[in-house]
């Protein structure tokens, strides 16, 4: 959980300071060469506190998003257990975990 917490202001930035860009492309790109890590971050979303989830879901959709590459959204694009999980949200989980399945 803390590795959310400390990937958050790498890509986003926070109250003190702004998003670290070239971390954020080290991040990124280390991302896109672990497929498994983007399955597990969307399986166990259900396990985490929703603080957590947020995060999660804010670093994921980050990823997801870069204007600098686009090799982790097509990790993404390419793995229909992570679109199907992130879709199936809608139809059978609680109201939280398909809010922030839907931001990822």
């Amino acid at each position: 959980m803390e590795t959310f917490n400390q990937l958050t202001p790498i890509d986003l930035g926070d109250a003190e300071s702004d998003p670290d860009e070239s971390r954020g492309a080290l991040v990124a790109a280390a991302a896109a060469t672990q497929p498994d890590f983007a399955a597990g971050l969307v399986s166990c979303l259900d396990l985490l506190p929703l603080e957590q989830r947020k995060s999660a879901a804010h670093v994921f959709a980050n990823l997801v998003n870069r204007t600098d590459t686009t090799e982790f959204a097509t990790v993404i694009a390419k793995s229909p257990i992570i679109i199907s999980s992130l879709t199936n949200a809608y139809k059978d989980e609680t109201a939280d975990l398909a809010l922030i399945r839907g931001m990822m």
